[in-house]
């Protein structure tokens, strides 16, 4: 993420952000959380940070290739977690990577480029890390885990591979995987195939949101608005990114007559530009889409519903346009 030239964001200062969310307000009760842990850890886990320095753990997170997923646990990262559990058990490992967290929250401002973010975006970001240290200090048993994707988002967004933005959390580093472009018919090929050449140029950098259901307050018109406005001044600040992507089963055309109480979350793109690819579902998505929904549900059991992901892309150049008439 570069810093914003001219035509870019307007320069950021401390003073822009309330008192309870500037940095020096996160650091300072980020550390006061890591001495709590490391004091914990040292009265139940003797020579667990002498053998496992945190700074070791946190270099080999970030030895994840580029463009890797956010749940990407590099072997290296994976070695120090299972020598930890060998030797001092699961509970030893989740105080570790509650240490983890702790830590990257402490140099958060250090190892990401916030002074470039968009304000509302460092707002979104300060939030998400006060919040994400209280998981640290007062979190259930089993939480702490790689397994846990929602311990995958935390660790992600403290190590600013995602960046919360509102509604979503948006990988700043993600591609397009070019089988999209296969196995749904000669029509959508050639349709993905002049979107992505003409529109997009090229398959990577891309954002992509990533929706997390504890954002459940802002998962509506307005929310998704916001959303898109600090998508939109994000992207103003990294001039490499081609555009922004999401994919789910709530993207599906079909549902427009289904569960027209969903359009929302991709009408202010798909009027502005963007375009639907049909893609591969899982059976994550199928659950998710029938278990939300008893009308869905229903129509799935009776062979008139089949949930089908889409990957919506939205050009820079077109969400930009949009951003410049409705910020």
């Amino acid at each position: 993420m570069r810093h914003p030239d001219s035509t870019g964001v307007l320069p950021i200062t401390d003073n822009s952000l309330p008192d309870s969310l500037r940095p020096d307000d996160l650091s300072a009760r980020a550390e006061i959380v890591c001495g709590k842990l490391i004091a914990a850890i040292d009265r139940g886990y003797a020579r667990m940070l002498a053998s496992h320095p945190i700074e070791d753990y946190i270099a080999a997170l970030d030895e994840a290739p580029a463009y890797s997923r956010y749940r990407t646990v590099p072997p290296s990262a994976a070695n120090i977690c299972d020598s930890i559990r060998k030797q001092w058990g699961y509970g030893g490992l989740e105080h570790y990577h509650r240490l983890s967290v702790a830590y990257l929250a402490a140099k958060f401002s250090g190892r990401v480029a916030f002074q470039a973010m968009p304000v509302r975006v460092r707002q979104c970001c300060i939030q998400a890390l006060q919040r994400i240290l209280g998981i640290a200090e007062n979190g259930r048993p089993g939480y702490f885990d790689h397994a846990n994707d929602l311990f995958a988002k935390d660790l992600a967004v403290c190590r600013g591979k995602l960046i919360p933005c509102g509604a979503e959390l948006v990988d700043w580093q993600a591609g397009l995987p070019r089988r999209v472009l296969l196995g749904h018919g000669l029509p959508q090929f050639i349709h993905g195939a002049r979107y992505i050449g003409l529109k997009l140029h090229g398959f990577k950098p891309l954002y992509e949101s990533h929706w997390d259901r504890r954002l459940i307050t802002d998962f509506n018109a307005d929310g998704y608005r916001r959303f898109y406005l600090n998508v939109a001044e994000l992207l103003r600040t990294s001039p490499e990114v081609k555009g922004y992507m999401a994919c789910g089963w709530w993207f599906d055309p079909a549902l427009s007559a289904i569960s027209p109480d969903l359009d929302f979350i991709g009408k202010i793109p798909l009027e502005n530009g963007a375009i639907l690819l049909a893609t591969s579902t899982e059976e994550s998505a199928v659950q998710d889409a029938i278990r939300m929904s008893r009308q869905r549900t229903e129509l799935y059991k009776a062979g008139k519903y089949q949930p089908v992901n889409y990957v919506m892309l939205w050009s820079r150049a077109d969400l930009l346009a949009w951003h410049q008439t409705a910020g």
